[in-house]
Order: structure tokens, then C-alpha cells, then sequence
């Protein structure tokens, strides 16, 4: 075999295996879809992902049944069917005029993220900013006590040991604990804390934090009365009372969210407190049985009055102000008004000729609330008083935004703007 034979014969084997022939060949026919079949195949596949998502739906509908079971209700669904009869803005502009609620003399009222929230006996109701009712729970608790921040509302049973977190849209938590709870505070940050004890057992503050894990438990001797956290969540107070000597002592301890040693603290002979607050610019105020008092971070007492205990009808503090309702004499139905700033101080001091219910301040103006009339005394004493009279009685008086009122009743609450 000559060598260009050989040559040639590799050359057409290796052409060969690469697919390549010196012949022509015409190139291989592909199949075609006619009109009728290319119709076909696009149904099947549209058939194909319509069974797709109708079973992606079943299993959305289902996940979302039982995970909501708490929220399907009957008003809930009457107000969504509402809501999709109004538009966006029309609901948006929609003024607060009546809220509607459960009756129950025990409700507990406070202002949630510009709309309001309502806790009785057996019922939690969350309303919207525009009078919407974004949603409700069914409970059982035999003393209804309502604590709200700017992240969260808590809600729990004076006395037993239920308690619940909720938010604007549902609830965020259901949980009982070992020993019956006395008290509770929370914070915009969303860390709040719980203060129990039993007949047969100290005192102690669950400390939880804003992911609702209690990272903290402060057991006390001492029978704690009220605690409070920072806005910012970076320290909490404990307040505690014993007797000392035969004298009442009360006892303030400032601490660390999550800290094993405590910080600053303090005493106050010849005292029994019953609330503490914070203070918007860091300070804290104590409400005892016969006076006011507001300290500094390190315990320094910065103001202080005193009141007579046997006149005192009501109390009412927060973080910017605190306000006293007394007596203003024994021999009829006058009321004295007392209204301190943060810093402690006096800025009203006056009596009303009737009985009053509520009273509340803003920094702004003073308003007042008796049995038929809601009456508001601007920060200008040049200005006259505003009256707005009322046909129906009602107990809470809250202040909104835009000097508007919420007057809330056993049963429904309406918003008023004097003029």
C-alpha cells in the first residue's frame, strides 16, 4: 500500500467522524407543526399552568385559613365588604365621626398609631386613623388593662396571668406566665416587661425585647409597685416599697436591658409610689400616695409637690406631663385641675364649678371633660375657653392631633373639634 493511499484513507476516516462527507448531502428535514398543531401545543401548555396555579391558589387559600383563624369573623367580613364599595381617597379623607365598640363599663382606651384601641372584658378592637376597624379578639379577662407604645399595644388580664401582643394588623402574641401580673410597660423601641409575684413568692419583672424574647428576670425581696422603659430601650426603672423601722421606704433602681448588675439607685423614706414614667427628655417621674416627684438620671431630684391624699379624686401621668384632680372643697362638686410639664412645672392651677371626669394636657392647650360639656382652656390665658356641649355622657377623654378630642363611653366614642 503506497503511501498516499494510505494518506487518503485516513484523511476520508477522519472526515468521516467529524461528520463530514465529500459527498453532498441534503440536510435533514425537521418536523414542522402545522397551524393546527402549533395551536394545540400552546393550549396544553396554557391548560398546564392554568392546574398549576389553581392548586398554588388552593394551598395559599388554606395556609391562610389557618394561620388567620382568629381574624375571620363576621364584622370583619361586613367591613371588608364596605371597603370595597369606597374608594382609596374617599376613605382617606373620611372623618372620625363615631367609633363603635363592644359595651363594657371596664373598657380601657388608648390612642394606637392615630386611631384607637379598646380592651373590655371579653373584647380587643383595634380602629384605623380613619374610623376603619382593623381588627378584633375575642378574650376573657376579668380585669382589662391596655398598655400602647408607637410599635406595639399590650394587652393583659390585672390579677391572672394572660397576656397578649398586638400591632396595627393582628395579633403578634398569646402567652400566659407562671404568676399572676400586677403591672406592665412597654416602649417605642418595643421592649416591655411584666411584673408578677404570687401569694407565696417574690416579686419579679420579665424584661422582653423587641424580637418578644424575655431576655431578662429580675427577682426583688421587696414588693415591686411599677416599672418603665426608656424610649430608646437602653434603661429601665424598677420601683419597690418595704418597711423599714416601722416607716415606709420606697426604692428606685435603674438597670440596663440584659445587664446582670444594676445601675444608679435611690431611696425615699416616708413614701408609697404608685407609678413611675419616663420623661421625653430622659428623667423620671414618680407619682407616690402624697406627692409628685421627678429625678434626674443619677437620682437627684429635681422638683417635687405635695397634696393631701384624702382630696385626690384621679391622677394622670405619661411622659410629658401629669395631671391631679382633687377636691376643691368639701361642700360641693368642684374640682381643683392641677397640670405639670415634664420638668415638674405648675403650669395650670384651677377649679372647675362642676364634677370633672377626665382632664388632659399636651404641651398645648388644656382640656377638660364633666358630665355634658367638653371644655378647652388655651395655653394663651388671653384667649377665652372653648365649650363644646355634649347629649351623651362619656368617661376618657384623649387628646389627637390637629386639636382634635376623642370622648370615649361604655359603648362608642366620638371626635370633636371645637371651634
Amino acid at each position: 500500500m503506497s503511501r498516499k493511499w494510505r494518506f487518503d484513507v485516513l484523511w476520508r476516516a477522519l472526515r468521516l467522524r467529524r461528520g463530514v462527507s465529500d459527498e453532498k448531502q441534503a440536510p435533514p428535514i425537521r418536523e414542522v407543526l402545522t397551524d393546527e398543531g402549533y395551536y394545540r401545543e400552546i393550549s396544553l401548555r396554557y391548560g398546564t399552568a392554568q392546574i398549576v396555579c389553581i392548586m398554588l391558589l388552593a394551598v395559599f387559600v388554606a395556609v391562610s385559613l389557618v394561620t388567620n383563624t382568629e381574624l375571620l369573623s363576621a364584622n370583619n367580613l361586613i367591613y371588608f365588604a364596605k371597603d370595597l364599595t369606597r374608594s382609596i381617597a374617599m376613605r382617606e379623607t373620611e372623618a372620625r365621626d363615631t367609633l363603635v365598640y363592644s359595651a363594657d363599663s371596664d373598657n380601657q382606651f388608648a390612642l394606637y398609631r392615630d386611631g384607637l384601641a379598646t380592651l373590655g372584658k371579653n373584647k380587643l378592637t383595634v380602629f384605623t386613623a380613619t374610623g376603619r376597624e382593623a381588627h378584633s379578639h375575642l378574650l376573657s379577662y376579668a380585669t382589662p388593662r391596655l398598655v400602647t407604645s408607637g410599635r406595639y399595644l399590650l394587652a393583659y388580664n390585672l390579677g391572672g396571668r394572660e397576656f397578649g401582643l398586638y400591632n396595627s394588623f393582628t395579633s403578634v402574641k398569646q402567652a400566659t406566665v407562671s404568676q399572676n401580673i400586677r403591672g406592665a410597660a412597654m416602649c417605642n423601641k418595643g421592649y416591655y416587661c411584666l411584673i408578677t409575684d404570687g401569694e407565696a413568692s417574690e416579686s419579679q419583672v420579665l424584661l422582653y425585647n423587641d424580637s418578644h424574647r424575655m431576655i431578662s428576670r429580675y427577682s426583688l425581696q421587696e414588693y415591686t409597685v411599677c416599672a418603665d422603659i426608656r424610649d430608646d430601650g437602653k434603661e429601665m426603672a424598677i420601683v419597690s416599697v418595704s418597711a423599714q423601722n416601722g416607716r415606709m421606704v420606697t426604692h428606685v433602681a435603674l438597670v440596663t436591658p440584659g445587664a446582670t448588675e444594676w445601675g444608679a439607685s435611690w431611696t425615699i423614706p416616708d413614701v408609697y409610689a404608685v407609678q413611675c414614667h419616663y420623661t421625653s427628655d430622659g428623667n423620671l417621674l414618680l407619682l407616690s400616695t402624697n406627692a409628685v416627684y421627678w429625678f434626674d438620671a443619677s437620682g437627684q431630684m429635681l422638683q417635687t409637690h405635695a397634696f393631701s391624699p384624702d382630696d385626690v379624686l384621679s391622677f394622670r401621668a405619661d411622659g410629658e406631663s401629669c395631671l391631679l384632680l382633687s377636691r376643691a372643697n368639701a361642700y360641693d362638686n368642684s374640682t381643683r385641675v392641677e397640670a405639670f410639664d415634664k420638668a415638674g412645672n405648675r403650669v395650670y392651677n384651677m377649679t372647675v364649678e362642676e364634677a370633672v371626669l377626665d382632664a388632659a394636657w399636651d404641651g398645648g392647650a388644656l382640656a377638660v371633660l364633666t358630665r355634658d360639656r367638653l371644655t378647652v382652656y388655651p395655653a394663651d390665658s388671653a384667649q377665652d375657653s372653648v365649650s363644646v356641649s355634649l347629649k351623651e355622657g362619656y368617661r376618657t377623654l384623649l387628646i389627637c392631633e390637629n386639636n382634635e378630642f376623642m370622648l370615649c363611653g361604655d359603648a362608642k366614642a366620638i371626635t370633636v373639634q371645637p371651634n
